[in-house]
Order: C-alpha cells, then structure tokens, then sequence
C-alpha cells in the first residue's frame, strides 16, 4: 500500500534486465484521463504518458485505474502489458 495523488493505491514493482516495472491500482472515482494521449490495445483504451525519462501507461478497469510505470521506451512498456495481458484476452 502507498499513496499517490493523494489517495491510497496498491504498488507493485518488478526488476528485469535493469529495469524497473511499477504495477499501480487505486480506485477510478475522481480520475479523468482524457486529456493523455491514447493508443487502443485490443478493446482496451490505454492513455499514455512519457516525463522524464518515465514512460506510464494507464486504463481503466471496472472501477480501478491501473498503470504500469517504467524507464521502458513506450513500445516496450506497451509490448510488455500486451504480453501480460495475454492470458485475460478470453475473458
């Protein structure tokens, strides 16, 4: 548990080949993401971000934000939740 933007959130971070990857889930109500720039994964709208040499990559899920964080260039941090996304592509 932490907190960003002033709210509780679950933080998950993995490291692989010297990067690191950061899971964050908190809930939706008073978050807009339409102002990021979009790309579609599937029927999922991901809203992207890149600052400071950190690429995030948000969406939306039943009622919880999710993101992933990383030092990744875009394409990799997008190729990376694609991969994990994978197995949920049925349901």
């Amino acid at each position: 548990m932490n907190y960003f933007l002033d709210r509780r959130v679950v933080e998950m971070a993995y490291t692989a080949e010297q990067h690191t990857v950061t899971f964050v889930m908190f809930a939706e109500q008073g978050i807009t993401l339409s102002a990021l720039s979009t790309l579609q994964l599937g029927q999922r709208t991901l809203y992207v971000q890149a600052h400071k040499g950190y690429t995030t990559v948000l969406w939306k899920d039943r009622g919880v934000v999710c993101a992933l964080v990383s030092d990744l260039p875009r394409t990799a941090l997008v190729e990376t939740l694609q991969l994990a996304m994978a197995p949920m592509a049925g349901s």
